[in-house]
C-alpha cells in the first residue's frame, strides 16, 4: 500500500472514530479536568463544611470521631471509614454500605467532621452531591458496570485517535526548522477555516504526551483485569490477604461479647510497623470477624491521599494480620500503584494537577473543531457536486 493511501486510510480512520467516539471522549475528559480538584470544588460548593481550623493527622482522635459518628447514626453498625484531613480539608467519613443506597453499587454515606471541634458538618449520599456525579459520570458515564467498560474502550479509541492526529499533522517531507517552526505555530491573520485547522491541531499536537498518559492510566484503572495478565508475565502482583479477626476462645460462653480495641491503639500498631509513615485512612471492622484496616503513606509514594502502604490488624488482640509496603513493590505492583497519582496529577505536585486539568479540556476543543472541519468539507463536496 503506497504512502498516500495509508495516510488517507488512517484519515478516514481518524475522522471516523473522532466523529463516533469525540463527544464521549469529551465528556470524559472535562469531567476529569474538574476531578483533578475535587476537594476544593466541594469545599467551594459546601462553605459549611470549612473547618474553623487545621488540625495535624497526628493531633485527629479517632476514637472521639468515631464516637460522634455512632451517636449521630446509632442504627449504622457496620463499617466506617476515616479520612485524615489535607490541606485545609474537614475530617472525612464514610459509611460504606448504607440502607437509603442499597442495591446502587459504590454509594456510601459521606460524613464532613470539623477536625477541632469534632462536630458534624454535613451527611451526605454518593450521588446527590455534584463532585461525586461527575465522578460517576467520569468513571461509569452513569452507567455502572457497563458504562465502566464503555469509557475503558473509549479511551483506547481516544488513544488511536490522538496517535493517528500525530500521523496525519506530521510535516511531510523532508524536515527543516522552518517547516517545524510552521507546523507548530499559528498562522497570523489566517482565514477562519485555517483558524479551525490550527486550533484542531496545535492543542493537540502540544497536549499528546499528557493526552495519551491520560488515556493509558484512565483505561487501566477503570478495567486492571484486561492488563494484568500481560503485567503478570514481567512480575507478579501482590494479592489481597485473606485475613479475618479471630474473637477469644470464650467470647460465646460469655454474656458480655468480646471486646474490640480502640480505633486509636489499632493505630498505633499499625504505625508502629511503618515508623515513618502517616495515617491517612482508618477503616473500622464490618462485623465480629473483620479487621481493622489501614492505609499509610510513606515517603516516596506517589499519592499522599491514595496511598498504598496496608496494614490489617485483628480488632481484638491487636495483632498485626498483614501488611504491604509498596515501597518493596513487585514491577506489576509498582506500575499500578503510580496509575492514580499519575492520572490526576498528584504525581507531580500542584503543577502537575494544573497541567492535568488544563489538557483535559483539549479534547473538547478538539471534537468542536473536528465537528466544524468535518460540516464544512461535507458543504464543500454538496457545492462542488452541484457544480458537475
Amino acid at each position: 500500500m503506497s504512502r498516500h493511501a495509508v495516510r488517507k486510510t488512517v484519515a478516514r480512520l481518524h475522522e471516523i472514530t473522532g466523529l463516533s467516539v469525540g463527544l464521549v471522549f469529551a465528556i470524559i475528559s472535562l469531567s476529569g479536568s474538574l476531578l483533578v480538584f475535587y476537594p476544593q470544588i466541594d469545599l467551594w460548593l459546601n462553605p459549611q463544611i470549612q473547618p474553623q481550623a487545621t488540625s495535624a493527622t497526628a493531633s485527629i482522635d479517632t476514637d472521639r470521631a468515631l464516637q460522634v459518628l455512632q451517636q449521630a447514626n446509632p442504627e449504622r453498625f457496620g463499617s466506617w471509614r476515616l479520612e485524615m484531613p489535607l490541606n485545609g480539608q474537614p475530617l472525612n467519613a464514610r459509611y460504606m454500605k448504607p440502607a437509603e443506597t442499597a442495591g446502587t453499587g459504590f454509594a456510601p454515606m459521606l460524613v464532613s467532621i470539623d477536625p477541632v471541634s469534632y462536630e458534624i458538618t454535613s451527611q451526605r449520599f454518593w450521588g446527590d452531591t455534584l463532585m461525586t456525579w461527575l465522578y460517576d459520570l467520569h468513571f461509569t458515564l452513569l452507567m455502572k458496570q457497563s458504562g465502566a467498560t464503555l469509557a475503558a474502550v473509549c479511551g483506547l479509541i481516544a488513544l488511536f485517535i490522538s496517535l493517528s492526529g500525530l500521523y496525519l499533522w506530521w510535516p511531510k517531507g523532508k524536515s527543516n526548522s522552518e517547516k517545524w517552526r510552521k507546523a507548530l505555530s499559528f498562522k497570523r491573520h489566517a482565514h477562519p477555516i485555517r483558524r479551525i485547522y490550527d486550533l484542531h491541531t496545535r492543542p493537540g499536537v502540544y497536549s499528546l504526551i499528557v493526552v495519551v498518559m491520560l488515556c493509558l492510566t484512565g483505561t487501566m484503572l477503570e478495567r486492571p483485569q484486561w492488563f494484568s495478565p500481560a503485567l503478570e508475565q514481567i512480575s507478579p502482583r501482590t494479592a489481597m490477604p485473606a485475613v479475618n479477626s479471630l474473637p477469644p476462645a470464650n467470647a460465646w460462653k460469655s454474656d458480655q461479647p468480646a471486646q474490640r480495641i480502640a480505633a486509636q491503639q489499632a493505630a498505633a500498631i499499625a504505625l508502629n510497623e511503618f515508623p515513618t509513615a502517616e495515617l491517612r485512612w482508618l477503616q473500622t471492622p464490618a462485623d465480629y470477624l473483620d479487621t481493622y484496616s489501614f492505609r499509610l503513606y510513606q515517603p516516596g509514594e506517589p499519592s499522599r491521599r491514595f496511598p498504598h502502604t496496608r496494614v490489617w490488624v485483628d480488632q481484638y488482640s491487636g495483632r498485626v494480620l498483614a501488611t504491604i509496603n509498596p515501597l518493596a513493590a513487585s514491577a506489576s505492583d509498582t506500575i499500578f500503584n503510580w496509575l492514580h497519582a499519575l492520572h490526576s496529577g498528584e504525581a507531580f505536585g500542584l503543577f502537575g494537577r494544573w497541567l492535568v486539568f488544563i489538557c483535559g479540556l483539549i479534547p473538547p476543543l478538539l471534537f468542536v473543531t473536528g465537528l466544524m472541519r468535518w460540516i464544512d468539507k461535507r458543504l464543500v463536496t454538496k457545492r462542488e457536486r452541484k457544480r458537475a
